[in-house]
Parts: C-alpha cells; structure tokens; sequence
C-alpha cells in the first residue's frame, strides 16, 4: 500500500482544506480530487493540479496508483483586476507617451493612483478624474485623465492720458 498526498504549492485561500491523505494499493484506480481548475475561492483562483512524472491521468479524471507514494501538488493565484489609464479632452502631441502602465490590483485593496504626467508645452494636464486611493472593485477599473490646451497669456497694455485742463476766467 503507498499514499497518495495532496499539498499545495504556495498560498492556499482561507476556507480551503487540502484533501486529506489516502491509502491505496498498487494498481487501484485512483480519482483525483475534483477541484476544477479555474475555481474561485475567497479571491484566489485554482491553477490546477500537478502530478509527479510517470504517472498519468486518464479521461476520466483517474491514475493507476503506481508501486511508490504519489504527491499531487496543487497551485492558486491571487485574483487581480486591472487598474489602466486613458486621456480625454485635447490631448497633446505624442500623448501616448504620457499614459501610465496598466497595473494589477486585488479587490478590496486601496489603489494608489499612478503620478500625474508632467505638463507639456501648450497643455497643462488637469488631473485624474477618480480620487487617488479608492478601494479596487472586482472588476477592472480605466482612470481617465483630462489635458487643457493653454490658448497663451494676453497682457493688455493700459494707457492713461491726462488731457490738459484749460481754465479760462472771465472777470
């Protein structure tokens, strides 16, 4: 008789409880633990299971228990959204260059909003249009900031004239 040993690699979602070790003898049909891959538990996502070298799973989700102890190693990942960026309003030559990378995020977490690009000549950049550290949803998330084009600065000239006072008296 050899065990057949589940463990997982890395982290594992609280609430999940690895499937417990079991005995078998050389040759039963083994079926593995039904956690299909892609399942979502408390924001992680299962990756799948791994199986050591010789042994091979059939259609039906089972292996022929070899004659040595089997260690199936499972993985999850974090489940993240994206948090991008895009630009409106008129937008300066060559913007593109300007637009932050997109960045992944869990939900419920606080994003930090990526820094404001540099004003560019004629453009001042107005600003993010979402409040820096909002709390991530579970869904992706697009900050649009907004560009102005500056028209240029208008310096009126004033002049003052006096006028001379004529005064004429009659006596």
């Amino acid at each position: 008789k050899y065990n057949v040993v589940y463990q997982i690699d890395g982290v594992t979602p609280d609430d999940y409880i690895v499937p417990s070790t079991k005995t078998y003898y050389i040759d039963n049909l083994v079926t593995l633990d039904t956690l299909e891959v892609g399942t979502e538990i408390n924001g992680y996502r299962f990756l799948g299971w791994t199986l050591p070298s010789g042994v091979t799973l059939d259609s039906n989700g089972q292996f022929t228990m070899p004659n040595k102890q089997v260690t199936i190693t499972g993985k999850f990942e974090e489940i993240k959204y994206n948090v991008s960026y895009k630009f409106q309003g008129e937008l300066p030559p060559n913007y593109e260059q300007y637009i932050p990378a997109t960045h992944q995020v869990a939900p419920g977490k606080t994003v930090t909003l990526q820094p404001e690009p540099s004003d560019v000549t004629n453009y001042e950049f107005v600003g993010w249009l979402k409040e820096d550290g909002f709390i991530m949803p579970e869904e992706d998330v697009v900050v649009v900031g907004e560009w102005v084009r500056r028209i240029g600065y208008f310096y009126p000239e004033i002049t003052v004239s006096v006028l001379p006072v004529v005064c004429s008296s009659i006596f």
